[in-house]
């Protein structure tokens, strides 16, 4: 789930808060998560990749990232636009890097 929040320790900045609520936790759903988290790190900064604040786990043990507010989404330009061909999407910058050394 993603939430609009303050992030009140640095002045209450708008963010976007991604977390795995109790109802979600198992060892296939924190194992992806973790991975998200680590991949967010490494690409953070580039053009096209929110950038992330900050990440880490409740006191109940759920875990979240902290990361940059964008305006829209993803669905909703989807389901205006329609899907990206192939073609556009493997030409959007982070993705060609990655393509490159995967493919």
């Amino acid at each position: 789930m993603v939430y609009r929040a303050l992030q009140l320790e640095l002045g209450g900045r708008p963010v976007a808060l991604k977390m795995i609520q109790q109802a979600d936790l198992d060892e296939r759903a924190l194992k992806l998560f973790d991975q998200e988290r680590s991949s967010l790190a490494v690409l953070s900064g580039h053009d096209g990749v929110v950038t992330v604040y900050s990440a880490g786990r409740t006191t109940e043990g759920w875990p979240w990232i902290s990361m940059e507010l964008m305006a829209g989404s993803l669905g909703g330009w989807i389901g205006e636009h329609g899907p990206l061909e192939w073609s556009d999407a493997a030409s959007v910058t982070p993705w060609r890097s990655v393509c490159r050394s995967r493919c």
